[in-house]
Formats: C-alpha cells, sequence, structure tokens
C-alpha cells in the first residue's frame, strides 16, 4: 500500500514542535482523508489526542494506527491496566518505544505491588537520554521535607493548614478524575468555598505520591524538591489559591 508523502509528516513534525497540538490532529484527520494506508497518520492524531488528554478518543486512533505504545498508554492513563499491559507487551522495534513501553510497565508492577526496578533499568539501558532508574527517598527524608515545608509557611497559612491532614502514599488509588501519574491531591473544599455546614464534615485532606515524584526526578534533590512543591502546590488550593495564584507564590 502506498503511504503519505513525506512532506506531511515534516509539516505535523514541525507543529507539534511548535506545541500546536490541536494543529496536528486536525491537519493528520486531513491528511488521512484519501490515503490507501493512514496508519502512520493516525498514529499523529494518537498522540495529539493523548496531549490533549481525550484519552478515549487517543484510545480509537491508537489501534486505527496498529499502535501497541500509543494504545497501551491511552489504556494506562484510562486505569485499564491488564489491557495496558496486554498492548505493551507487544511493542518491538524502535529501541525509544521499547524503553517507554518498559517504563509504562515498570509502573504498572508499581501498582500490583512490585517495584518495577528490573524494567525501569532496562528503559534507562536502552534510553539513557530518556530514562533512569528511579531514586527512593527515605521515610525520614520525607518526614523531614513535610515538617520543614510546614514550619517555613507563613504565619496566617500554617494556621490554615493545621486542621488539614497529609498523607504520603506510595500511589494514587483508581480514580477516573485522578490522573495515575498525578503527584499530589488535594480532597476536600478551600477555605474559601467552605460553609458551616462544612465544618460537620471530614477535614481536608492532602495527598502526596512518593513513587510518582521519585519517578520524574533525576536525582535525590531533585526529589527532595519536587516532594516540598508539590506538598506547597496543594497547601495552595486549601487557602483558595488558583493556579494562576500558586505559580506566582512559586508553589508550582
Amino acid at each position: 500500500m502506498s503511504k503519505p508523502p513525506d512532506e506531511i509528516f515534516d509539516r505535523l513534525d514541525e507543529l507539534a514542535d511548535e506545541g500546536e497540538i490541536e494543529a496536528v490532529e486536525a491537519e493528520a484527520l486531513k491528511a488521512i482523508r484519501g490515503e490507501k494506508d493512514p496508519r502512520d497518520l493516525w498514529r499523529y492524531v494518537a498522540w495529539a489526542r493523548l496531549e490533549l488528554d481525550r484519552l478515549d478518543d487517543a484510545l480509537k486512533a491508537a489501534r486505527s494506527g496498529e499502535d501497541p505504545l500509543l494504545e497501551g498508554k491511552a489504556l494506562f492513563h484510562l486505569w485499564r491496566f491488564k489491557e495496558a499491559e496486554a498492548a505493551l507487551s507487544r511493542v518491538h522495534g524502535g529501541a525509544e518505544d521499547e524503553a517507554e513501553a518498559e517504563w509504562y510497565r515498570g509502573v504498572l508492577e508499581e501498582f500490583e505491588g512490585g517495584d518495577g526496578r528490573s524494567r525501569f533499568r532496562r528503559a534507562a539501558r536502552l534510553a539513557p537520554r530518556l530514562f533512569e532508574e528511579p531514586v527512593r527517598l527515605t521515610d525520614a527524608e520525607i518526614d523531614e521535607v513535610v515538617r520543614k515545608a510546614k514550619g517555613d509557611l507563613p504565619a496566617a497559612v500554617a494556621h490554615a493548614v493545621e486542621e488539614t491532614t497529609i498523607e504520603v502514599l506510595p500511589l494514587p488509588k483508581p480514580d477516573p478524575d485522578v490522573d495515575p501519574l498525578t503527584l499530589g491531591l488535594y480532597i476536600g473544599k478551600g477555605l474559601l468555598e467552605r460553609s458551616v455546614d462544612d465544618a460537620l464534615n471530614l477535614p481536608p485532606r492532602i495527598e502526596l505520591y512518593r513513587r510518582n515524584i521519585e519517578r520524574i526526578a533525576r536525582d535525590r534533590e531533585e526529589a527532595i524538591d519536587e516532594l516540598r512543591i508539590t506538598l506547597l502546590h496543594e497547601i495552595g488550593h486549601h487557602v483558595g489559591m488558583d493556579e494562576e495564584q500558586i505559580e506566582d507564590a512559586g508553589y508550582g
């Protein structure tokens, strides 16, 4: 079967490099019309939809493009872990694709109660520019980060945080409204949204997910910094800051 001309892919790559994600999807869909073998174009569509967090649509496009890596990633972010593992196990070919599949399979092992180390090690070996073995922080290091971050808060914010429970957990629990790779979560109503009746409910809670935080860090110092930033970010939500205010306060 004939494939689309290289000029189309050059244009899509240019749009992707410029961050024009919606344009990538639109241009790829336009180019698909009339093509006898549009699988490569469907892969661009799947990639764009993943970037736009349209996971069900991304899954359909990945399957149209016969791309097990993109299919596995979409399934993973949809919390469909068994199907994700099956798709990712079919990834063969380029070193970077195999490395990314191994990385995701390592994360899946963590969600199943394992440590994923062999998967992460192989990902780092296949694509050292993209992946490293995750840092592992000790409980003592984590406790110190939380203690110091709370101690450095302005007095008014520190007072507002006193009623908030802070939990450091390995990973988030399955929730269609939460991405499996999220670093932290604020559960409850912020101070500016609360009413008298809310005082009868459970206190607000901040959850920090240590494995997800450790995995995005290049070294121990960066992991500690990411943990601190994530905690401050969720505290910002508690005191009623929006995302822009959180960034301006240095809690981003």
